[in-house]
């Protein structure tokens, strides 16, 4: 409830900030009138430098709801991965024998090192911006910095070795693995494209 509480403030901080934005700017160009300038047909035009403006910070403000819930997968992968791995296997009865299969290939145990890397950065960025309030072009950069190592991670697990002890599920946990890597990929083009955007409106905006 609390989380749903959240992103309806979030949404309604997002639609209400451009319109203070716009009336704010609207009430410094009216006093730059009626300081500056008469009100009558001897009105005096007075030149106008949106340089002059005060400077509006390149900010993205944080989807917290999402951020917590990412961070307390991650602290649960890390868990588990390191601490309980056993936990990943399947538990068969025959005969009222017991027996515990591993689902994770020895070559997968590989990954491990380089995932509580990963897990570990992310919950160490998504702390830190979320402390923060919100998303800066270095956050957002260092955030596409671990979506490459995603990548590489992914990637990596795709080429190589099987994933899975059980070779009839080794297809179905590969197109998994695919799906991740697009997604990945994608949100990281998407990333990249926005800063990259930003920065040339910025820069037009000063040369302006």
């Amino acid at each position: 409830m609390r989380s749903g509480l959240l992103i309806v403030d979030e949404t309604i901080h997002q639609i209400t900030t451009p319109l203070f934005q716009t009336f704010g700017t609207i009430v410094f160009v009216l006093i730059e009138i009626f300081t500056h300038g008469k009100l009558g047909v001897e009105a005096k035009a007075q030149p106008w430098d949106p340089l002059t403006l005060p400077k509006i910070e390149s900010v993205e403000r944080v989807k917290r709801g999402e951020m917590v819930v990412g961070i307390g997968f991650s602290l649960l992968a890390l868990l588990i991965f390191n601490a309980y791995p056993e936990w990943i296997s399947v538990i068969t009865i025959v005969d009222n024998e017991v027996t515990v299969t591993p689902v994770l290939s020895d070559h997968f145990v590989t990954f491990v090192p380089w995932l509580t890397v990963l897990w570990s950065l992310n919950i160490a960025l998504d702390a830190y911006v979320l402390a923060q309030g919100r998303w800066r072009p270095l956050t957002r950069w260092l955030q596409i910095g671990l979506s490459a190592l995603s990548l590489a991670i992914l990637g990596w697990m795709l080429v190589s070795g099987p994933l899975l002890a059980w070779p009839a599920l080794e297809l179905t946990a590969r197109l998994i693995v695919a799906i991740i890597f697009v997604v990945t990929a994608v949100d990281m083009i998407v990333q990249v494209y926005r800063l990259v955007v930003r920065r040339i409106a910025h820069s037009s905006a000063q040369a302006t």
